[in-house]
């Protein structure tokens, strides 16, 4: 019988072992996404993900807007792992870079950026969508922003179609139905 596989385990275990004792001081951070399509004067969300095998009180810093357009916890504890949302308030049109810092215990330090793609209040610019591929990968929040009277019009045109489609739908049935069309049988 060949006895490596009962050497085999051991050895896992021990890799494993170490690989976690390993990990036990380090600390990653995701920022997503990493484009927010956003309209004026509205509210759009990002998310900042520490996990950490170092606890402590984390430091984030969002720059590259005014203060006032953002919202979001400066200090946490993170224990294992956290999530922060921000939010974010853009007031007027334009691409703006975010710059998101987080100082961690230990001399930790992370720093990732943040397209911030703003559209004017009440239209529906496409821009964002086709630019540098990003439109999925960051989200469509923008991307089809109309103003309340323009959803009003879109809505009145789908009920109309809707209710032409139907008309137009219940007509062929009847039609179908008349004797001697060919299509039904006649007694």
């Amino acid at each position: 019988m060949d006895n490596s596989a009962l050497l085999a385990f051991p050895m896992l275990a021990v890799l494993i072992l170490a690989s976690a004792a390993g990990a036990a001081g380090e600390t990653a951070v995701t920022v997503r996404p990493g484009l927010i399509n956003s309209q004026q004067c509205s509210s759009a969300m990002g998310k900042i993900s520490i996990s950490t095998g170092n606890p402590g009180m984390f430091t984030i810093s969002i720059d590259g807007v005014p203060d006032e357009w953002l919202d979001y916890e400066s200090r946490v504890h993170v224990e294992d792992e956290k999530t922060i949302t921000y939010v974010v308030n853009p007031q007027t049109a334009g691409t703006y870079y975010l710059t998101v810092t987080v100082d961690g215990p230990g001399g930790f330090y992370s720093e990732d950026q943040v397209k911030l793609w703003v559209s004017k209040k009440g239209t529906a610019d496409l821009r964002a969508a086709g630019e540098e591929g990003s439109g999925i990968e960051g989200g469509l929040t923008g991307m089809f922003a109309f103003g309340e009277q323009e959803q009003l019009v879109l809505l009145v045109t789908a009920v109309v179609v809707a209710a032409l489609f139907a008309v137009f739908l219940a007509y062929s049935i009847l039609k179908e139905e008349e004797p001697g069309n060919g299509m039904g049988l006649n007694f």
